[in-house]
């Protein structure tokens, strides 16, 4: 099917890439940026079969005639038939042998030999046609200007791309690991991309529909600084991240990897509890390592236990996006071995808007070894902490949230009550 879509501009002037960029979402679109050049007054200009409607863009906007649209169709073998319908060709039959045909009828196909005067309806074999076919099965905008240009640059928008990050954290060690993480960039297209730049932006974008709207998305994101990487990506300050990758040529129907990290660590492993109920329940297994040594975009991450040499996989999360130096807590599963539960002893009302509760936290350690529990508890507005036990360290990491640390021996347990002042 064939459709055609007259632009009218206005006096909107968007910047976009001069060289060939590509610049690929999370939420699964691509903003594709290039130029075409010619001193011709027609331009065509290819477009993959699933770009946005009103996203494309070319400039320079003035000298502009029309844009016309057209939706590629593959060719059958029947409409070079068709198109040969009337014309010699030669034809090669299945027992191997090369006649020269004038074609009569493309459906049903009858075939006449040039030499001998025989008919063949619907003949076994495959036509050699005078011209090498030309399977155009592209999407293209056809762009009509009135005076010739040197070049034009455009852009458009596309659904079909997307990429993701994904992390294996492996614990070789009690106190070391090795961590490694790659980009996954899925081209689902029928189309390939060669010698472009290609940009990673993370984070949630905003994807307007209407057309004025999409081109002043298009005059924000567009941007493509050729000193990026994923060492120094840019935009924390607006909410979002773009990291260039090394890597130019991303085939049509593909999946490519690409590194982002792989370093040892040091680590440490923590037992956390937030926010306990009343009745003992497993508390949560947590990775934390300290200064993480380059920005990371957020993604899932697998953790694996390396017993006797063996890989076994221990867990599954997700991280948040980090940035370089950032600390990085990953909780990962629930431990038997530990159990922690919180009872409020008492609440009293100290005025209009104050109360006082007594809790008390208890732990038990049913392992082999000696651990260090982290116990989060909540209330709104805390006014103060009153805690007696000297061996249980505590902070208030936020006006609703207090933070204890207990150090429990193997086959212990441990209890301890604190007061809290609240309001609301």
């Amino acid at each position: 099917m064939r459709k055609m879509i007259s632009f009218i501009f206005f006096s909107i002037i968007v910047t976009v890439a001069l060289s060939a960029s590509i610049v690929i979402y999370q939420q699964g679109i691509a903003l594709i940026s290039d130029k075409v050049n010619t001193t011709s007054k027609i331009f065509k200009i290819p477009v993959s079969e699933r770009f946005l409607e009103g996203s494309f863009f070319v400039e320079p906007v003035d000298g502009i005639y029309k844009i016309n649209y057209y939706e590629g169709e593959e060719p059958t073998l029947k409409k070079y038939y068709e198109g040969y319908t009337g014309s010699k060709i030669k034809f090669v039959f299945d027992d191997g042998t090369i006649k020269n045909c004038l074609i009569l009828s493309a459906e049903p196909l009858i075939l006449k030999d040039v030499d001998t005067k025989d008919v063949y309806f619907n003949p076994n074999g495959y036509p050699i046609f005078p011209n090498e076919l030309y399977m155009d099965s592209k999407n293209y905008f056809v762009v009509e200007t009135y005076k010739p240009f040197d070049s034009l640059s455009y852009s458009y928008l596309t659904e079909g791309m997307s990429w993701n990050a994904k992390y294996f954290l492996t614990m070789s060690s009690d106190k070391e690991l090795d961590f490694s993480g790659y980009f996954n960039i899925s081209n689902d297209l029928d189309m390939g991309f060669f010698t472009y730049d290609i940009y990673l932006l993370a984070g949630e974008i905003y994807r307007p529909q209407a057309m004025y709207e999409e081109t002043r998305f298009m005059k924000t994101a567009s941007f493509a600084p050729s000193a990026m990487n994923i060492e120094q990506p840019v935009g924390q300050k607006t909410g979002y991240r773009v990291y260039r990758i090394d890597i130019s040529d991303i085939p049509k129907k593909s999946n490519i990897s690409v590194p982002i990290i792989h370093q040892e660590m040091s680590y440490e492993k923590k037992f956390v509890s937030m926010n306990p109920g009343e009745d003992y329940s497993p508390v949560n297994m947590v990775i934390s390592i300290t200064n993480v040594p380059i920005d990371l975009p957020a993604g899932t991450i697998e953790i694996y236990d390396l017993v006797n040499g063996v890989k076994i996989l221990s867990g599954s999360s997700s991280i948040r996006q980090i940035s370089k130096g950032d600390d990085l807590e990953i909780p990962y599963g629930q431990t038997t071995d530990i159990l922690c539960k919180k009872v409020v002893k008492s609440t009293t009302r100290v005025s209009k808007t104050l109360y006082r509760d007594v809790r008390e936290v208890s732990l038990k350690n049913l392992s082999e070894s000696d651990v260090i529990v982290e116990v989060h508890d909540y209330a709104s507005n805390i006014r103060t902490v009153g805690l007696e036990n000297q061996n249980v360290e505590f902070t208030l990491p936020s006006k609703s949230e207090v933070k204890f640390v207990v150090k429990i021996a193997a086959r212990e347990e441990q209890s301890f009550q604190y007061t809290i002042e609240y309001g609301y």
